[in-house]
C-alpha cells in the first residue's frame, strides 16, 4: 500500500465527516439509479399477464326462493331415470343457473365462481375422482347429499324430477357414462322414498336469514338493556337490594335468566339455576347465605320483570 493510500485512509478514520460529505453526490447518484432500477422492475412483475379472457358472462347470483316445509308427490323413477328430451331441456336451464359458475358451461370445472375453491369443481369430463360415481343414482346422491369438505352442496330442496333433470345433463358431459344396475335404481328409490313421496324441508333465503338473526341479535340485547334499565330504576326496592347482594355481574345474571326459561316454573327451579355455576352465571356464593323469605322476594320480582 502507498503512503498516500495510508494517508488517504488515515484521514478518513481522523474525518470520517469530511470524506462522507466529498463522496455524497457520488452515494446519492448511486442510491437514485438503484430505486429507479427497482421501480421499473417492480412495475414489471406486478403487471397482469394473464390473458382477457372474452366472452365470459357473469351470471348475477340468485338466492333460494322462500319455501315451506312440503311433501312432493310420489314419482315414477323407472321414468325418470331415462334421459328424455323434457328432461334434458328443464336440467339444461337448472344446470346453468345453479352449476355452471362452478363448473363451466361445458362441465370441465373452469367457471368463474370455481377459481377459489379447494378442492376445484369436479371436471365431468374426467372420468377419475368421482366420489359416488357417474352413475345416475350416484350423481344424484351427491346432488342430494352434497360432498363435504368441498364447494358441492346440498340440493335437496329441489324436487326429484329436477335433482334427474339436472343428473341427466351432468352425465352428457361425461364420456361413456356407466349405466346402473336395476338394484341400484332400486336402491336409491327406496334411499330416498321417491316412489312415496319426499318430504322437502322448508327453505330460508341467505339474505332474509342474516336479517333474522340481525333483528333477533337486536331485539334480545334489547330485552336485556330493558331489564337492566328497569333494575336500575328500582335500585331502592329490597328485591333489588338482594339481587344485588347474590351477583357478581347484572348483566351476565340477566343474560342466564333470559336464556333459560325453566326457573319462572318455581321458585326451587330459580334457587337451582342461581346456585349452580355460581362463577359462570354471574350469581355469586353469596346467594347460599338468603332465607326462604329473601329468595321469595327475588324471585317474585325478577318473574315480573324478565
Amino acid at each position: 500500500m502507498s503512503m498516500k493510500e495510508k494517508n488517504i485512509i488515515s484521514q478518513f478514520f481522523e474525518e470520517p465527516g469530511r470524506i462522507f460529505g466529498l463522496l455524497y453526490p457520488y452515494i446519492f447518484i448511486l442510491l437514485l439509479i438503484v430505486g429507479l432500477y427497482y421501480l421499473d422492475v417492480k412495475n414489471f412483475v406486478g403487471k397482469q399477464k394473464v390473458p382477457v379472457r372474452e366472452g365470459i358472462v357473469i351470471r348475477a347470483w340468485e338466492d333460494i326462493p322462500l319455501a315451506e316445509a312440503r311433501t312432493t308427490p310420489p314419482v315414477d323413477v323407472e321414468s325418470l331415470s331415462v334421459p328424455s328430451e323434457n328432461l334434458l331441456s328443464k336440467g339444461r336451464e337448472l344446470y346453468a343457473t345453479n352449476c355452471a359458475s362452478c363448473h363451466g358451461d361445458a362441465g370441465r370445472g373452469d367457471g368463474i365462481a370455481g377459481a377459489g375453491l379447494n378442492p376445484p369443481p369436479k371436471d365431468f369430463t374426467d372420468q377419475a375422482n368421482w366420489r359416488n360415481g357417474a352413475t345416475i343414482s350416484g350423481i344424484y346422491t351427491s346432488l342430494y347429499e352434497g360432498i363435504p369438505g368441498t364447494g358441492m352442496v346440498m340440493y335437496s330442496y329441489l324436487p326429484p324430477e329436477d335433482l334427474f333433470a339436472l343428473t341427466h345433463v351432468v352425465r352428457t358431459f361425461v364420456p361413456d357414462p356407466p349405466a346402473d344396475t336395476q338394484e341400484e335404481i332400486e336402491e336409491l328409490d327406496f334411499t330416498y322414498k321417491l316412489s312415496e313421496g319426499v318430504e322437502l324441508p322448508p327453505q330460508i333465503p341467505v339474505m332474509k336469514a342474516k336479517e333474522f338473526i340481525a333483528s333477533e341479535t337486536t331485539e334480545y340485547m334489547q330485552k336485556i338493556q330493558d331489564v337492566l334499565s328497569t333494575i336500575e330504576h328500582d335500585s331502592d326496592r329490597p328485591a333489588v337490594v338482594l339481587f344485588d347482594q347474590i351477583t357478581t355481574n347484572r348483566q351476565i345474571a340477566v343474560t342466564t335468566l333470559l336464556q333459560q326459561n325453566k326457573w319462572k316454573r318455581s321458585e326451587s327451579s330459580f334457587v337451582e339455576l342461581v346456585t349452580s355455576n355460581l362463577v359462570s352465571n354471574g350469581f355469586s356464593t353469596r346467594a347460599a347465605s338468603l332465607s326462604s323469605e329473601e329468595w321469595s322476594v327475588v324471585y317474585l320480582y325478577l318473574r315480573t320483570i324478565i
